[in-house]
């Protein structure tokens, strides 16, 4: 199963062997990488749980398939407004770090060779679904608009929940007064734990 933060539909390319059909995340040019995933014609991955899709690998390069199974796989973007503000960056729990493998990394951004700033866009897996983690994007030129958000993973279900909903959220997030749930207004989010960029 995928989860994506963002709905991406695939595109197709004119090639000498016929025509192929990609998933496309992250940009294209000088400073940025763009993630060329190989899939069907058609293939949408929706916003939220895609249980009908999974990721397949052969020779080092990776595929989207329709296939059920019962691996967990997340497409995170952090993009959003314009980095000159701030750039996007895609976080875990310090102590979550080896919960989570990041299988490719791509990015876009602002400015010749991105030089205004840039945002992140990663293919992770998790390794094992049925265990508690925890995720945070915080888009490029975060504001009202692109709101900062956390990722609950556990039991082969995802929740999302921007800043303003954390406090209804202490118990899962294991902090045990939501006053101690801060948000700094240029800083980083913080709930006890410390924070690692993947």
């Amino acid at each position: 199963m995928i989860y994506s933060n963002q709905e991406v539909c695939s595109t197709f390319e004119m090639t000498q062997g016929g025509i192929k059909h990609y998933i496309l995340l992250g940009e294209e040019g000088r400073g940025r990488r763009q993630i060329r995933l190989a899939c069907l014609q058609s293939t949408v991955i929706k916003k939220g749980m895609n249980p009908e899709l999974t990721i397949g690998m052969v020779k080092g390069k990776t595929y989207v398939l329709s296939k059920q199974d019962r691996n967990l796989y997340m497409i995170l973007s952090s993009e959003g407004g314009c980095t000159s503000r701030s750039d996007g960056i895609i976080l875990v729990q310090v102590n979550d770090a080896g919960k989570v493998h990041v299988l490719t990394r791509g990015n876009g951004g602002d400015g010749i060779d991105v030089k205004v700033g840039n945002w992140d866009c990663l293919l992770l897996k998790v390794r094992n679904p049925a265990e508690k983690l925890l995720l945070q994007v915080r888009p490029a030129g975060m504001d009202q608009e692109f709101p900062q958000t956390v990722y609950i993973m556990e039991n082969w279900e995802v929740y999302s929940y921007d800043v303003n909903m954390l406090k209804r959220v202490s118990e899962l997030l294991a902090v045990s007064d939501a006053a101690e749930i801060n948000t700094i207004k240029e800083g980083p989010l913080t709930f006890g734990k410390e924070w690692v960029k993947l």
